[in-house]
């Protein structure tokens, strides 16, 4: 049996799309996505409460338009209102101590099965969500956003090493632009290259050769004295549109990823971030941790170790991220305007 994909989505209710976001889309006009895991299990509070609203008036500053994506009250939300991000950031805060986070952080694997239950008779299941980068990317393919803002990509665990993020394969699925500072600095950074690789995702370095960690600028592999190169470098906006636009012209429809080194005033030397890596991986072996045990726990010390020093890079980083988003979002808008201009008819002029 043939299945009408529109006419499910429609039936079951699963999607709403801001009325901010339906409007740039009719008329055409630069979109930029954003998730929202970051807001309701990626920073303290006080951070959250205003993070959403300042990365959105980054975009709007220059006339993007923002599409930050999340599950409120059964839907997905692709373009959420001011109302509906506080109202899942206040889900997220809600919790008492040492009980889990309300807010459910959903993966691409989780978003089906957690809209089905929510929309269930009766039903009690949770209704409120965060979206990670691989569901995000999922919203992106549905309304053909092709640029997505976030703060680091997920990919090759180190322990165990056939732990990979659902972000990759997603990735390699979803023709977005992708900016991020590179991969999180707990991951196996070589393996998720490799990765990367395999699935023929591009990256590309923006105003870098090397290629940066989350915090770090640039990583240097165990024993070598220089920095994990990128294949590609690109110093503009219009480079990296360029780019993009040849990789999918030729009829390739993988992401291409844009690593962007954090700001200097606030990135940490790969140095001290590998000792306070080593040391609190050694502290994961020590207490038996497993599964998704060990990424809360090696961000949290991370965290302590720092001084808070790590928690002030993602937050710094997050927003040059939106910026450099924003400009290549500018610049991909009036690509496309020229790519559809009508031509000449030959041997007009």
């Amino acid at each position: 049996m043939y299945l009408d994909i529109a006419r499910i989505r429609t039936w079951m209710n699963l999607v709403r799309i801001g009325p901010h976001v339906e409007e740039a889309l009719k008329q055409g006009l630069p979109i930029v996505a954003l998730e929202s895991t970051v807001l309701t299990h990626g920073m303290p509070p006080l951070v959250s409460s205003t993070l959403g609203r300042e990365l959105e008036l980054l975009l709007r500053a220059r006339g993007v338009t923002p599409a930050t994506v999340g599950v409120v009250d059964g839907r997905l939300v692709i373009g959420m209102t001011e109302q509906e991000m506080q109202s899942l950031i206040r889900q997220a805060q809600a919790r008492r101590p040492f009980e889990a986070n309300p807010v459910q952080k959903l993966t691409a694997r989780d978003l089906g099965p957690f809209l089905g239950r929510a929309h269930l008779p009766g039903s009690q299941a949770p209704r409120y969500g965060s979206t990670t980068v691989g569901s995000t990317l999922v919203a992106c393919r549905m309304l053909g956003l092709r640029v997505f803002a976030t703060g680091g990509l997920g990919g090759v665990h180190r322990v165990p090493p056939y732990d990979v993020s659902g972000d990759l394969p997603q990735l390699a699925v979803s023709p977005v632009i992708v900016v991020a500072s590179g991969v999180k600095a707990i991951l196996n950074v070589e393996a998720t290259v490799e990765y990367l690789e395999t699935l023929g995702i591009p990256v590309i370095g923006y105003r870098t050769d090397a290629f940066p960690v989350f915090y770090a600028r640039e990583y240097r592999p165990k024993g070598s004295g220089q920095p994990l190169r990128v294949p590609f470098r690109a110093d503009s906006p219009q480079e990296v549109v360029r780019m993009a636009l040849a990789h999918w012209g030729l009829g390739l429809n993988s992401g291409v990823l844009v690593v962007v080194p954090p700001p200097e005033r606030v990135a940490i030397p790969w140095a001290e971030m590998e000792g306070w890596l080593d040391r609190a991986l050694r502290e994961v072996q020590e207490r038996g941790l497993r599964g998704p045990e060990v990424t809360p726990y090696l961000l949290q010390r991370l965290h302590e170790l720092s001084h808070g020093r790590t928690m002030d890079a993602n937050r710094e980083l997050l927003m040059n991220n939106v910026k450099v988003a924003r400009e290549i979002a500018r610049v991909l808008y009036l690509e496309q305007r020229e790519i559809w201009r009508p031509q000449a008819a030959e041997g007009e002029g």
